[in-house]
């Protein structure tokens, strides 16, 4: 299935003008953003494929955010061949007023001395071509810790 969906994204590129080819990354208000764009062609020259392999899997993380009125949980999948994956449920109060999110893109590492940097490139329902950074701290069992906290391998 994944390999029928990044044929389809490579035909897609392909077959793209060229101005919609170069939409690498955009800002808050969904315009392309020529600095993150070039940022995000830096971290694929960068590309690491051990890097992309050591972060490869499914990690779950939930952020208590309690004093704000809502808690997170978040699954991220990193595949070895790039693709990227997510789903995120936000429960606002006590009960069930939960949202669903989830969304794609794809990812690149690299190691950084000290930890391994991942950019993403994703779009979901309320972002096109969005790009992010973290830096990743692999404690050599299935957790890694980012600024947002621990997060754990479930496969």
């Amino acid at each position: 299935m994944r390999r029928i969906v990044a044929i389809a994204l490579a035909s897609l590129c392909l077959s793209l003008p060229a101005a919609a080819q170069e939409r690498e990354c955009s800002n808050q208000n969904g315009e392309y953003d020529p600095a993150l764009s070039a940022d995000w062609k830096n971290q694929l020259a960068a590309s690491d494929p051990t890097a992309m392999t050591a972060i490869s899997g499914v990690w779950r993380h939930q952020f208590d955010k309690t004093a704000d009125g809502y808690v997170e949980v978040q699954v991220q999948r990193f595949f070895p061949d790039g693709l990227f994956e997510y789903q995120s449920r936000v429960c606002f109060g006590i009960g069930n007023d939960c949202k669903d999110r989830e969304g794609h893109g794809i990812f690149t590492a690299h190691d950084e001395g000290g930890g391994i940097f991942v950019a993403v490139n994703y779009s979901d329902d309320t972002h096109a071509y969005s790009c992010i950074g973290f830096t990743v701290r692999l404690d050599g069992t299935d957790q890694f810790s980012t600024d947002s906290g621990v997060w754990t391998r479930v496969r």
